[in-house]
């Protein structure tokens, strides 16, 4: 199996992280992270967050809303989607969507 990460930066403070295995020439599984930068008011230092993430796991292509702390609050479930399918749409929703997924983000986690 052929493993691969990418990391696509969006802005500053903004990024997509993208992980998959290959196996023949299907998507074997795949994440795809939103991350954003927070300050850790405790150590004071800016920390990469997930926002949200599309992944494989449980055999089927699904997105997690995450909070700041890291815990779902919402699960999404894309099991009409092939892993090549899912991996493509969501690079492609995060890349356009972004700044909504964080705004929104950052409002349910009171920042």
């Amino acid at each position: 199996m052929i493993k691969k990460v990418i990391k696509i930066p969006l802005d500053k403070d903004s990024r997509i992280i993208v992980v998959f295995q290959r196996e023949r020439n299907e998507i074997a599984n795949f994440v795809v992270v939103l991350e954003t930068k927070l300050m850790d008011l405790e150590v004071k230092l800016e920390e990469w967050r997930q926002v949200l993430r599309f992944d494989s796991a449980h055999g089927y292509p699904h997105m997690d809303k995450m909070d700041k702390h890291g815990n779902k609050t919402e699960v999404i479930k894309f099991d009409y989607l092939t892993n090549k399918e899912a991996l493509t749409i969501s690079i492609d929703l995060i890349k356009n969507n972004y700044k909504d997924f964080v705004k929104s983000f950052l409002r349910n986690n009171g920042d």
